[in-house]
């Protein structure tokens, strides 16, 4: 058998491949994206345009003492305001600097309404102070100011050093403050209430509290601590005397004992 001639470069060479159908691939999803788009413009528009989406409603949850019609014009959200195209962060952030309230939260429910959903705080005691008089919550958060003469919830605290200048929706930060409400919260936690009415605790000194009643003659003297103790203490006195007990002057309740007053 004679040899067989080798095979040339050009001979060994492959086959032409197909030509490739990735322009195919890539007209179809131009297609889509432009289909897509348009009809995500469509939507766009008739969410944004439509007057299906209007505020009609806005409901208000949580409002006792404040009135809807204040916190909805706080909210500055009219009829003519998109629902979709609402901030709610900026709402709430309007609704939750009003003294107030202590939380809020808004949310949409399409198609037209908003909800305003709060929590307000509860005026606690009232602070003299400068010749002012300011209506306080449990945390000594200032809620408005009132007349010096007006009626107020809970008892009057005095004689509170470096409150400054308060100030509605803001804090009051004076350690001294703080343990009069706490001697307040331990008072109206016991039955005393029933029989007393506490009209005043000066609070010169968180080592100094004294509280008033308007049924007694003499002051009530707390040591801070373990409030709940010492008004455990004054409530257990108080039914064993039935109430008469043989102070003039003041009964202290810093002491552990049966009695110590004059």
């Amino acid at each position: 058998m004679m040899p067989q001639p080798a095979l040339t470069y050009q001979q060994r060479r492959r086959p032409p491949r197909r030509r490739s159908r990735s322009w195919f691939y890539l007209a179809e999803a131009l297609i889509c994206i432009v289909l897509l788009g348009g009809f995500a413009y469509g939507i766009v528009h008739y969410v944004t345009r439509s007057p299906t989406f209007r505020v009609r409603e806005i409901v208000v949850d949580g409002a006792n003492v404040l009135r809807e019609e204040h916190i909805c014009a706080v909210a500055r959200v009219t009829s003519d305001d998109n629902l979709m195209l609402s901030d709610v962060n900026a709402i709430q952030q309007r609704v939750q600097r009003l003294p107030y309230v202590r939380f809020c939260e808004v949310r949409r429910a399409p198609p037209h309404t908003l909800i305003i959903r709060i929590e307000e705080r509860v005026p606690e005691a009232a602070v003299f102070t400068n010749g002012r008089l300011y209506e306080i919550d449990a945390e000594g958060f200032v809620l408005r100011e009132l007349d010096p003469l007006a009626d107020h919830v809970g008892p009057l605290i005095t004689n509170v050093p470096g409150l400054g200048v308060p100030e509605p929706g803001r804090p009051l930060k004076a350690d001294a403050l703080t343990e009069a409400l706490r001697v307040w919260r331990a008072v109206a936690d016991t039955s005393l209430l029933e029989a007393l009415t506490i009209s005043e605790i000066s609070a010169p000194d968180t080592r100094k509290i004294s509280m008033f009643c308007d049924e007694l003659p003499y002051e009530i003297r707390w040591g801070r601590g373990d409030y709940a103790m010492q008004a455990a203490r004054f409530e257990t006195l108080w039914e064993n005397q039935g109430g008469d007990l043989p102070c003039r002057e003041y009964l202290d309740l810093r002491f552990e004992g049966d009695l110590v007053c004059k």
